[in-house]
């Protein structure tokens, strides 16, 4: 198996690992970055598989993910995830918090940028752009409502909250069914060797 197909065959299996977190999540278990607990496990591992997938990929991806944009993008994702990963239990009151702040800012820009490469290349990775940038704008657009004063505290806004809780998940099974999408792209465009062409 050439280095850039274990790349995608890595991806893939960050969004099960990420897929599985959520069916916990939903179940009542905790989750968070290096926390406890099986969801909080399936979580860090799924994020240490994919920075490991992905920082291959931004160095030796081959096409269609070997553009500049999408590489950078992937560059983003990794460095940020790593900050977080290393300051993720860092106390409140501690200036390391910014770090960790910074590193999920990071993350959030390169998803954008890595949507953004991928709606400008060829094919299958327009749709996984596509599929990541909607999945984004419904996040936020969810995470706006849900927030507002007038439908977090409301009790006749129930029906609009059970709704916006929907959007939510379905933006989330979106951008897990994108990530996995971008992990076959990568697989499936992986030369035999594991040579990669350079990005123009």
């Amino acid at each position: 198996m050439s280095v850039a197909r274990l790349a995608g065959v890595l991806v893939v299996a960050a969004a099960a690992l990420l897929s599985l977190t959520l069916v916990i999540s939903l179940g009542g278990g905790s989750v968070s970055v290096r926390g406890e607990g099986p969801g909080s496990l399936t979580f860090t591992l799924a994020l240490l598989v994919l920075g490991a997938g992905l920082a291959i990929l931004a160095v030796i991806g081959p096409r269609p993910l070997d553009g500049r944009i999408v590489r950078t993008g992937f560059g983003l994702i990794v460095a940020g995830g790593l900050v977080e990963l290393a300051t993720a239990n860092v106390p409140p009151e501690s200036l390391l918090i910014v770090a960790f702040l910074l590193g999920g800012l990071a993350v959030l820009v390169g998803v954008v940028v890595t949507g953004i490469g991928l709606l400008r290349a060829p094919g299958r990775p327009r749709w996984v752009g596509l599929g990541v940038v909607a999945g984004m704008l419904l996040v936020v657009a969810a995470g706006f409502i849900g927030n507002d004063p007038s439908v977090a505290f409301a009790p006749d806004a129930a029906g609009l909250r059970a709704l916006i809780s929907a959007l939510a998940m379905a933006a989330v099974g979106l951008m897990l069914i994108s990530l996995a999408g971008l992990g076959l792209v990568a697989i499936a465009g992986a030369e035999p060797a594991g040579a990669a062409q350079s990005a123009e």
